[in-house]
């Protein structure tokens, strides 16, 4: 029984001792670090943790002497290009001479300028991050309404007889909105005469011109639909001023035309009348 109990002695005593070795054994390979904070206390540091932040610091080392590496292998390379492109003092300037080696000194601020931010961004994380460019914004272009082509220089034996005139609404003066008085002539007519005219010039060429020439009021619009213009007003005599049905027209040689007035083309000596008729 004794016997037993020397046994049992002598191994706890073995056993404590080999722990006791594997403890110095440890604290000799990992030595851990002290630290104090603010507050005066120590501050043991983990070796796992130090080794991590020690292995960090070796890759961010590394990341910055590689843009370091790249940044002055890309400065030593414009500076190349610009010695090539440098002209000789005897041989002279041109005026944007100047302005070329100030452009080559901006390139070269935003080359060092571009490369010390990849340099910072290198040191706030070690993985590159790809830039994206936004797609350039679609810019819609708008379409130009049609207008009469401006009219060619008027020969000399090219002319047709014009006339703009109201005389047939003359004796319906119960059916004039108000106002109408002071706008119509007192005969109803508000131009006569000859007027050149090129070949290619239509009808409604032709009057547009006159009128602008005269500075009488021209209201014109153009509809898509039949591809011609439509002459609402002349003199600010407008449709619809004398009834509901009332507007103008025209006519060529006495014959009224089935097209409008920008798609009739007319003949050297012939009569445009444009009227006013209280029936379209």
């Amino acid at each position: 029984m004794e016997q037993k109990r020397k046994a049992v002695i002598l191994c706890l005593a073995a056993l404590l001792l080999l722990t006791g070795v594997l403890i110095w054994q440890g604290k000799r390979q990992f030595p851990a670090l002290e630290t104090k904070n603010a507050a005066g206390d120590i501050l043991v540091t983990q070796p796992a943790v130090q080794a991590a932040r020690n292995q960090q610091e070796q890759e961010l080392s590394a990341t910055d002497e590689a843009v370091t590496a790249e940044t002055e292998a890309d400065e030593a390379e414009l500076e190349k290009t610009m010695r090539h492109r440098t002209p000789s003092p005897t041989t002279g300037q041109g005026p944007g001479a100047g302005n070329k080696r100030s452009g080559k000194m901006e390139q070269k601020k935003n080359l060092t300028a571009d490369k010390k931010g990849r340099k910072k961004e290198g040191r706030d994380s070690v993985s590159s991050r790809p830039s994206s460019s936004p797609a350039p914004a679609v810019t819609a272009t708008a379409i130009p309404s049609p207008s009469p082509s401006p009219a060619q220089t008027v020969g000399d034996g090219e002319k047709v007889r014009l006339t703009i005139q109201c005389t047939s609404i003359m004796g319906y003066r119960e059916l004039w909105k108000d106002g109408l008085e002071e706008v119509i002539p007192p005969d109803g007519i508000f131009y006569d005469g000859d007027c050149g005219f090129s070949r290619g010039d239509s009808v409604y060429h032709i009057v547009s011109r006159v009128c602008s020439e005269n500075d009488i009021p021209l209201d014109s619009q153009y509809t898509p639909v039949f591809g011609t213009y439509y002459i609402r007003g002349i003199g600010n005599l407008y449709e619809f001023d004398c009834g509901a049905e009332s507007g103008w027209k025209y006519s060529v040689n006495g014959i009224t035309p089935g097209e409008g007035s920008s798609s009739y083309f007319p003949q050297e000596g012939d009569k445009i009348v444009f009227f006013y008729d209280r029936r379209l």
